[in-house]
């Protein structure tokens, strides 16, 4: 101990100029680290602020593209409805319209129409200025009714053949060029509240997650794409990707529940896809 304090006196000039080299340097680490960590959090900030920014430019893009938007023209032809005409809407509104083995559907709304081609859906605003009720016999009603659309102003006729059974609505067409198939006439369907469900083996069924709720999507897919379909019959072929959790199979779509090969409009049976994704229990149907 002694001889570090000789040492130190000796030496007190460089020990000194040694402490405060080790202070200043001491120091300067503790101001670097502090920048470091100030410029880490500025551009950590920056990044989450930038992403937030991008997600909510994202969003609102999405819901500008989803909004339907009446003209003020449009709002007062609603507003000068007549009880026919309110009438007629509801008529509209009460089925799902399609042609084309339910390739191409039209589901009407109160202000709007909601059309599907192969899938892909585009929704119009509509506002009826003119209709015109007649009747072409006493078992067929035919109505000529003016849209205002968003793409213009179109005739559709309406036509009714009256069942004979008061408890039935009869069949009901309607033809309009502002449908994707403009020289078709679209026909009324009622979809079913289910779809059976057939073939499916014990095995099958495990695959396809739970039964109510793969037969409660599979129902609704059917409402707007094939809405006269009553009866889907299991291909019986099954794949599975088990890396990614995915089981894909397939159904043929019926309007015949004695025969599960009966076209839904007597062309072309419709096969539809089924996309079964295990990790989040979801359904994907396409065509």
């Amino acid at each position: 101990m002694k001889d570090w304090k000789e040492l130190l006196k000796k030496h007190r000039k460089v020990a000194l100029l040694s402490l405060f080299a080790i202070i200043v340097f001491a120091g300067f680490s503790v101001t670097s680290a502090l920048h470091v960590a100030e410029r880490r959090a500025a551009q950590q900030s920056q990044t989450a602020s930038d992403a937030a920014g991008s997600d909510s430019g994202k969003t609102a893009g999405a819901s500008e593209a989803e909004k339907t938007s009446l003209t003020e023209s449009q709002k007062k032809l609603i507003k000068a409805y007549d009880s026919k005409t309110r009438k007629l809407i509801e008529t509209l509104c009460a089925g799902v319209w399609s042609a084309s083995d339910g390739k191409y559907t039209v589901r009407f709304y109160d202000d709007h129409y909601v059309e599907t081609v192969n899938g892909e859906e585009t929704s119009h605003p509509f506002a009826i200025s003119a209709c015109e009720f007649g009747n072409n016999g006493s078992d067929t009603e035919v109505d000529t009714i003016a849209f205002e659309t968003d793409a213009g102003t179109y005739i559709a006729t309406y036509t009714l053949v009256k069942s004979a059974d008061s408890a039935s609505a009869g069949q009901a067409s309607l033809l309009s060029g502002m449908f994707a198939l403009p020289n078709t006439a679209y026909q009324r369907s009622d979809a079913v509240e289910k779809i059976a469900v057939e073939g499916l083996d014990g095995e099958a069924k495990g695959l396809l997650g739970d039964q109510d709720a793969f037969v409660d999507a599979l129902s609704r897919w059917c409402s707007t794409h094939y809405p006269s379909a009553v009866k889907a019959t299991w291909n019986k072929n099954v794949t599975i990707d088990y890396d990614k959790g995915l089981v894909v199979t397939a159904f043929t779509l019926s309007s015949d529940e004695s025969d599960g090969s009966a076209s839904l409009t007597g062309s072309a049976t419709p096969v539809i896809t089924v996309t079964y994704d295990q990790n989040d229990s979801t359904y994907k149907f396409s065509v």
